[in-house]
């Protein structure tokens, strides 16, 4: 069983959650682009062995940067056509991972491919700057992390 959160509530309910493919089909829906990582096993899991790069949002709550930040950069990412990957990591409730990879600050953002982190910013992002992150993300794909022939 798998618990499943409504963000606006805070409520959870235990449900057998579907694979994202067949959900997508049967909600008629794209599956989510966002993936959530609670803890690092589940980080390393997710990103970390990712087959795409994946642009991970380090982020809080209270952050006011953060919460302006996280919608456009998952739309920014829903551009790529699966390219690119993006998962968030909570700052306050995952503090062992946060710290693993030294994130002191929200907003912070890192990119991995084939296990390495490729680039990395920080702190509040303008509209174009982001694109063009995720961009250099998404020209990364397809490529090994040790060749940057751009």
């Amino acid at each position: 069983m798998t618990l499943l959160t409504c963000c606006r509530a805070g409520l959870r309910a235990a449900r057998p959650a579907l694979p994202l493919h067949v959900a997508a089909r049967a909600y008629g829906k794209a599956a989510p682009t966002r993936v959530e990582c609670n803890n690092l096993e589940e980080f390393r899991e997710k990103v970390v062995k990712a087959p795409v790069p994946t642009v991970v949002q380090f982020h809080a709550r209270w952050s006011r940067p953060c919460q302006e930040l996280l919608p456009h950069a998952e739309r920014t990412v829903r551009r790529t056509g699966g390219k690119v990957a993006f998962a968030t990591v909570d700052f306050d409730r995952n503090f062992e991972t946060c710290s693993a990879f030294f994130v002191n600050s929200v907003p912070y953002m890192l990119t991995f491919h084939d296990g390495v982190i490729v680039d990395k910013a920080a702190g509040p992002m303008s509209d174009a700057f982001l694109e063009e992150y995720v961009e250099a993300a998404a020209r990364r794909s397809g490529k090994t992390a040790g060749s940057d022939n751009e």
